[in-house]
């Protein structure tokens, strides 16, 4: 299934997100990565290196006409294929986005499905 084949409804921009497979190298060459927050099993705070590839940038895959009309209204017009910054609490679980329904699990391919407030800006190069 493709984008062309939904009419995405309410005020929904779906954004693919950039995937980056490395953490942050410096100019040196040291090698930074990013760290999330657990809890042990005793409870105690440790902190981890993350698996998330994913970067709060990327490209808008679809969005829809209420979308559009919203941030037409609004002076900020946004087109399908432009590149946009999104909050980074975009990138939660909960607004995954999955074009195959057809299984129970589905790997996350990078697609979000944010309200147009989820977006910070966009990249005019």
């Amino acid at each position: 299934m493709e984008f062309k084949d939904l009419t995405i409804l309410g005020e929904r921009v779906i954004v693919k997100l950039d995937r980056q497979d490395s953490h942050t190298v410096t100019e040196y060459g040291i090698v930074v990565p990013q760290f999330q927050n657990v809890e042990t099993d005793g409870g105690r705070p440790k902190a981890v290196a993350s698996d998330n590839v994913y970067l709060p940038k990327g490209t808008i895959a679809a969005m829809s006409k209420a979308a559009y009309d919203k941030l037409k209204e609004a002076n900020t017009p946004l087109e399908v294929g432009d590149k946009v910054y999104v909050t980074p609490s975009a990138c939660n679980p909960s607004y995954t986005f999955t074009l195959d329904r057809s299984q129970l699990v589905t790997p996350f391919e990078g697609y979000i499905s944010i309200s147009p407030i989820l977006i910070e800006c966009k990249i005019n190069n």
